[in-house]
């Protein structure tokens, strides 16, 4: 950049303004950094929850942590549709059966991908199940 100004361009540029795309950058790092931070959260709870085997009320109150910072998140697949609601209801008491052991469906693998995705993935199929039934 040339450091001699041009009254043509306008106002010299002060040294103390903050460049708008480096602005979207920082805001997009902050953004990712919170949402890994939140990934990381998560993923420490269902470890707990699935290590917590002694203490069912404590198992259960980690669980409902870990429901709430979902809930929270604004992550969760949305779709306006009558039925969601419904949909939504079964997903989570889907989640809550197969988080740490598979009792009516494939248990969460923490190899294969974040809990978010595996909530949303069958989230998603859940309400493509609802759409034909009604």
């Amino acid at each position: 950049m040339n450091d001699v100004y041009n009254p043509s361009e306008g106002d010299p540029p002060s040294d103390n303004e903050a460049d708008p795309v480096e602005a979207e950058v920082a805001s997009n790092l902050s953004d990712l950094s919170d949402r890994q931070l939140l990934y990381q959260e998560f993923d420490s709870l269902v470890t707990q929850i699935c290590q917590e085997i002694s203490n069912p009320w404590k198992r259960k109150r980690l669980l409902n942590q870990l429901v709430t910072k979902m809930k929270n998140s604004g992550l969760i697949w949305k779709e306006n549709v009558p039925y969601y609601p419904d949909a939504l209801q079964e997903q989570w008491e889907f989640f809550c059966s197969n988080l740490c052991e598979s009792r009516t469906g494939t248990q969460y693998d923490c190899d294969r991908g974040s809990v978010m995705k595996w909530f949303n993935y069958y989230f998603q199929r859940r309400l493509q199940n609802w759409a034909v039934r009604v």
